[in-house]
């Protein structure tokens, strides 16, 4: 008889487990949410131990949903870090400037290097046209001038 307890307290425990929600959130997030080597998205997964499902880029569904399982109580808890971050996003502005492309690789310097610094000084994310003869380089930060 005991046994049996157990395995009813752990379906119960497993059907807790498996409450599920969805997050509808701009695919031109999903990056930032994954992160590096998804650093980010592991980092949310360990802290409220919960699974998190993004969209497959291939599938004819819906981009924008993330699904996250887990008990009620953490998945909610994941759905709020991972606002939080969107919201964070959404401040973000972004801007193109031309810049020649001739001139791009002296800018982005050795393995990066020099792009890098630029980066981590103003704290923004600067994007080259890849492999294109486009002069149109993308600046996205946060809007904290004034």
């Amino acid at each position: 008889a005991v046994v049996s307890t157990q395995s009813t307290g752990e379906k119960e425990d497993r059907a807790l487990k498996s409450y599920s929600l969805n997050l509808t959130v701009d695919h031109r997030h999903h990056s930032k949410i994954i992160g590096k080597r998804g650093a980010v998205i592991n980092k949310i997964k360990d802290e409220h131990d919960v699974q998190i499902k993004m969209p497959d880029r291939n599938s004819t569904g819906d981009l924008d949903v993330i699904t996250i399982v887990g008990y009620e109580a953490s998945a909610e808890a994941a759905r709020d870090t991972i606002m939080k971050i969107v919201a964070e996003l959404e401040e973000r502005v972004s801007d193109t400037i031309e810049i020649d492309s001739r001139i791009h690789a002296r800018l982005i310097g050795q393995r990066g290097k020099t792009i890098r610094k630029i980066m981590e000084k103003f704290a923004v994310d600067i994007k080259f046209p890849g492999g294109e003869n486009s002069n149109t380089v993308t600046i996205e930060g946060n809007n904290n001038h004034g």
